[in-house]
């Protein structure tokens, strides 16, 4: 998936299951309030490393800070879709066989 932001293409790919980790530690840093500027610093410098690391696997070229936001959510969204598509192959067909009001009609047995 291709993303422009200010001028610049951003080639995406979807988030490999591995990389999840880091998504959800930096969604559990950015909903809690740090009780200190200390630990809203080391916080700020963890929730950076995730999202560089989930950049340095899945965007092309490496986005400009300012475009964090907008790029981590697109592969968010893209990420997101794509595990919705595979869950629709994941879903056993069920079959109608033997539902019908007249289940002996699928049967192999003849009537006397």
């Amino acid at each position: 998936m291709k993303q422009t932001i200010d001028g610049i293409e951003y080639n995406l790919i979807p988030q490999p299951p591995y990389l999840s980790p880091f998504t959800r530690r930096a969604a559990q840093l950015l909903k809690n309030e740090p009780q200190s500027l200390e630990e809203a610093q080391r916080n700020s410098e963890e929730i950076k490393q995730c999202m560089e690391k989930i950049f340095a696997e899945t965007v092309k070229p490496q986005p400009k800070i300012e475009h964090y936001v907008q790029v981590f959510n697109a592969i968010n969204e893209l990420t997101n879709q794509v595990i919705k598509d595979a869950e629709f192959f994941r879903k056993p067909k069920r079959s109608n066989i033997g539902k019908s009001r007249h289940a002996r009609d699928y049967t192999s047995e003849t009537p006397k």
